[in-house]
């Protein structure tokens, strides 16, 4: 184990940026740290809490040490249930579809004016 490895270790419990200012290190090093140890099943998802932004902002998980299942978040399992797409990439490519579904029943003269061969100029 690491130099950041046992102070994020020691540092817990905390959220990344809990950890982030008990330690000192850069973001950057704190997620991979984060990462790497929860592959390691040496860190797990106690809970999650709001952040400083209030109800309106992400919910910031709540890492501690041990081995055990993550908490579920709320927000995921609310989308689950509603049959939302979850994650940001989703959402991005469900409002992609529905735009090109409404744009393409829209009919733009200019392009009818172009390709239409009853149109004479």
């Amino acid at each position: 184990m690491d130099h950041s490895s046992l102070l994020i270790m020691q540092s817990l419990p905390g959220t990344l940026v809990a950890l982030r200012k008990k330690t000192g290190f850069a973001r950057s090093t704190v997620a991979r740290t984060v990462v790497k140890l929860r592959a390691d099943h040496m860190l797990y998802i106690a809970e999650w809490v709001e952040s400083a932004v209030g109800p309106s902002g992400p919910l910031l998980a709540v890492y501690r040490k041990g081995d055990h299942p993550d908490a579920v978040c709320p927000f995921v399992t609310k989308a689950r249930v509603k049959g939302q797409p979850i994650d940001g990439l989703g959402r991005a490519r469900a409002k992609a579809i529905a735009d090109a579904e409404r744009v393409s029943k829209v009919r733009d003269p200019m392009l009818w004016m172009l390709f239409d061969v009853n149109v004479r100029f």
